[in-house]
């Protein structure tokens, strides 16, 4: 008797995680003329009444870049073809295609998008957190320069937002807004690194190469790779600094 309460009990369990599972959709994106897909923009795409949270959008490679018009309010998955594709600084001959995903569009993001993650994408385009939009996650992206703002009070925190494995340029952080529990990691910054103590109540920035100045406060800053930059370009505030290594 027991054994056959066990068992309900157990499938019980699995039918609601398979029904979960089940209700994430997969939707295509691509905006090239004559390509059949479910939508050719992304803000359209999502905004369907179809689409749900936690769904997943393949935003494919494009010579035209996609953008967005309104604030995101659904968590989702964006997946893109990735960037440096063509060109000298590509990687010619080792895509399937060698068009890259270019989003050029603001992106904003309120807190019932919380959890969202984005990966492959060329970001050219500002970037927003309201209040609470918290743990958003950047993967294997590509920013022109980072320009990270806040709306709201100054009493609003963004948590966990997360860069991993992405290029970018110079961060830009309004001095009113607090960031918590920000990670950089396994990042390439080729331009100057700034996180200041007005900004940042807590971060891990690790596994990264640098090419140009860093400031940092209240940040764990361990195991990067720093070339070119001298002792007077490195300002470390209110922080754990270790096993780096650095070329002059």
């Amino acid at each position: 008797m027991k054994s056959t309460i066990f068992f309900g009990f157990a499938q019980a369990i699995l039918f609601c995680l398979f029904s979960n599972t089940m209700q994430a959709r997969v939707w295509r994106v691509n905006n090239n003329s004559g390509t059949s897909a479910d939508y050719t923009g992304f803000d359209a795409c999502w905004q369907n009444a179809a689409f749900m949270a936690g769904d997943t959008i393949y935003l494919e490679g494009s010579a035209i870049a996609y953008s967005n018009s309104t604030i995101i309010n659904k968590r989702m998955v964006v997946i893109g073809a990735g960037y440096l594709l063509q060109g000298s600084t590509g990687n010619a001959g080792l895509q399937a295609g060698n068009l890259g995903t270019t989003f050029s569009g603001s992106l904003r993001w309120d807190s019932l998008a919380t959890g969202s993650r984005f990966m492959g994408l060329s970001i050219t385009s500002a970037i927003w957190f309201d209040p609470q939009a918290d743990s958003i996650v950047f993967e294997r992206c590509q920013f022109g320069s980072w320009s990270w703002s806040t709306t709201g009070t100054i009493h609003n925190r963004i948590r966990g937002v997360k860069i991993n494995k992405c290029m970018f340029s110079s961060t830009s952080i309004p001095s009113t807004h607090y960031y918590e529990d920000l990670e950089v990691t396994n990042c390439i910054i080729t331009s100057s690194f700034t996180l200041q103590a007005a900004n940042i109540l807590s971060a891990l920035v690790r596994n990264n190469l640098f090419l140009s100045s860093i400031t940092i406060s209240n940040t764990y800053f361990t195991n990067n790779i720093s070339i070119g930059i001298t002792v007077a370009s490195f300002l470390a505030n209110n922080s754990i600094v270790r096993h780096n290594i650095s070329q002059i």
